[in-house]
């Protein structure tokens, strides 16, 4: 097989070759319909970007700049970067005459949209230094269209950022590495290495230095020299870097000269970024199993190029690349505390590897093991598909009827894919992968996501205020507490109205302080008492007091992550 994508329409191929411009139209237009479906009406997810926009959220409310803490004072263990885009994404909305824009999780959500526009066009402009134009749109095609890109593409969270300067800095790196020799590079260039690198670090710490550190030591050491590094300018870009970084650090400051106290938050914060409350605790190799979902449908194409890699690890190409996924990597999977978005900033640096694979002839279904390991093609959204359907019929009783033929599309879509693929035509195969992964996320997002209501407790809680005597919170009358419950999504909805209540005596308390409250009280079991769960001590201390309740429903349904039942009752009393 050659480099020439038979199977793709020339003329398209042909307007990519000739303008960048066209290349990176066509990808932020594939960006965009692979990412909006469900970008504004899935819920708050638990707990990671529940909990980033809630602190963003505080934030506005409070005026903080520095440290970022929650409506209940718990510290927000994250850096100030993607707080500021958010919160200039809601002002924004707000400025512009949306109604409500702190509840809006869509207004958070888009900086990280643009960072995964950012990210797939940044992929295109770091896979020029290794191979043409065309395959070069296929790189980006094959992240856009990966499973957690689609994630991460509609959730208010820091991955699809960070992989815009993990490319945006590895791809300065890179060409400074395969040009050894060859003088400083370009301005532009260097400018947009120190950028991201410093946009990183305000985004999550030394997380980017670290890929592009641990990068630069592999390869110096590989060659025992680094003046190729020099390139970069890098004591004129480490300056360059640290002004831009100077007015979080001059903020810092002030906050410590003003509160002392807090000098301890930023060691917190630092520790916090790679430690295991960061994630849930897996082993290694958690990271590399999930891997054949998350990549999908690049999977099977990346499984298929490690023989090519192995064979050419000598070449500098695919030794950079190496340098660039390895070494972060394997220091993932032996950290203890494991996010499944974690490995996203190194999706870049494999999408560029597949296409490098594929313009040598080397993805073929003449590959030993290759015609099996493309099963995973139209395997995935078989298993999606099943999965979904499932979950609808044992959590709602109802099945997604209105994503059946969207779900059936994309398994068709997936099994043409494997076709080409069997034909020796990997170009199409990304192609026709792609349009089955945008079927899919249609599916997932926009019909099947709606109908799980049992996953939406904080919202249908939400909903249940407008059935009290009186009315929503906000109003100046009604005060909304929680027992038992109290993930960041319903902090996030209600806002600095909700109480976060921790013993029965104290909800009882709330309960009994005014005309107007409300408390949601967990049907889960309490820690204190055997048998008794958490609503039926908040009722035993009510009548403790003499007071009788009224019951205005009961919620069922799943608290995520977890996927832990839960039934809470909503109680109120009479105004």
């Amino acid at each position: 097989m050659n480099g020439n994508p038979a199977g793709a329409d020339n003329r398209l191929m042909g307007l990519i070759e000739r303008s960048h411009g066209f290349a990176a139209l066509v990808l932020v237009a594939l960006t965009l319909l692979c990412s909006i479906p469900g970008f504004s009406t899935l819920q708050p997810i638990d707990r990671n970007e529940s909990r980033l926009s809630l602190a963003t959220k505080q934030m506005l409310e409070t005026g903080g700049v520095t440290v970022v803490r929650l409506s209940n004072g718990e510290q927000e263990r994250r850096l100030s970067g993607i707080h500021w885009l958010q919160a200039a994404s809601v002002e924004i909305g707000a400025r512009a005459g949306i109604s409500e824009p702190l509840t809006r999780i869509a207004l958070y959500r888009i900086p990280s949209l643009l960072g995964a526009i950012g990210a797939v066009l940044l992929t295109y402009w770091a896979a020029l230094v290794f191979v043409s134009r065309r395959e070069a749109f296929w790189a980006g095609v094959l992240l856009v269209s990966s499973i957690l890109m689609l994630i991460e593409a509609r959730l208010a969270t820091i991955e699809a950022l960070l992989a815009a300067c993990s490319a945006a800095a590895m791809g300065g790196l890179a060409r400074a590495y395969l040009s050894r020799g060859g003088g400083v590079l370009s301005a532009p260039v260097t400018i947009l290495f120190w950028t991201a690198l410093a946009f990183g670090i305000l985004l999550k710490g030394p997380v980017l230095p670290v890929i592009a550190g641990l990068a630069v030591l592999v390869l110096g050491f590989r060659h025992w020299d680094f003046t190729w590094f020099g390139a970069l300018r890098p004591r004129l870009g480490a300056v360059g870097a640290l002004l831009l970084l100077m007015p979080w650090l001059l903020a810092i400051a002030v906050n410590l000269a003003e509160a002392p106290h807090e000098a301890g938050t930023w060691h917190d914060i630092a520790t916090g970024l790679f430690s295991v409350q960061e994630g849930r605790q897996a082993p290694p190799g958690s990271y590399l199993a999930g891997f054949f979902i998350t990549f999908w449908p690049g999977t099977c194409l990346a499984i298929i190029a490690v023989p090519f890699v192995w064979a050419n690890r000598r070449d500098d190409c695919c030794a950079f690349i190496l340098a660039w996924v390895m070494p972060v990597w394997l220091l993932l999977e032996v950290i203890p505390g494991k996010q499944p978005q974690s490995v996203l900033p190194l999706y870049p640096a494999i999408a560029i590897l597949v296409v490098l694979a594929a313009s040598s002839g080397a993805i073929t279904a003449h590959r030993w093991g290759a015609r099996l390991v493309a099963l995973l093609l139209p395997a995935i959204p078989m298993l999606l598909t099943a999965l979904f359907i499932v979950a609808g019929v044992l959590l709602e009783r109802a099945v997604p009827f209105a994503a059946f033929p969207v779900f059936a599309l994309a398994i068709v879509l997936s099994i043409v894919s494997w076709v080409r693929f069997m034909r020796n035509d990997a170009w199409s195969c990304i192609g026709w992968g792609c349009a089955a992964a945008c079927c899919l996320a249609v599916a997932v997002f926009s019909l099947t996501q709606p109908v799980l209501r049992s996953l939406q407790l904080s919202p249908r809680l939400t909903e249940t205020l407008n059935a009290t005597q009186c009315g929503k919170p906000g109003n100046g009358t009604l005060a909304v507490g929680t027992f038992g419950y109290r993930e960041p999504s319903l902090r996030f909805l209600i806002g600095n109205d909700l109480t976060i209540l921790e013993r029965p005596e104290e909800a009882a308390e709330f309960f009994t302080a005014g005309a107007c409250r409300v408390v949601f009280a967990a049907n889960a079991r309490s820690s204190g008492t055997e048998g008794e769960t958490l609503e039926d001590a908040f009722i035993a201390a009510l009548r403790a007091r003499n007071v009788q309740p009224r019951l205005v429903t009961r919620i069922s349904g799943f608290s995520l992550p977890g996927a832990k039942p839960l039934v809470i009752g909503v109680y109120e009393t009479a105004p």
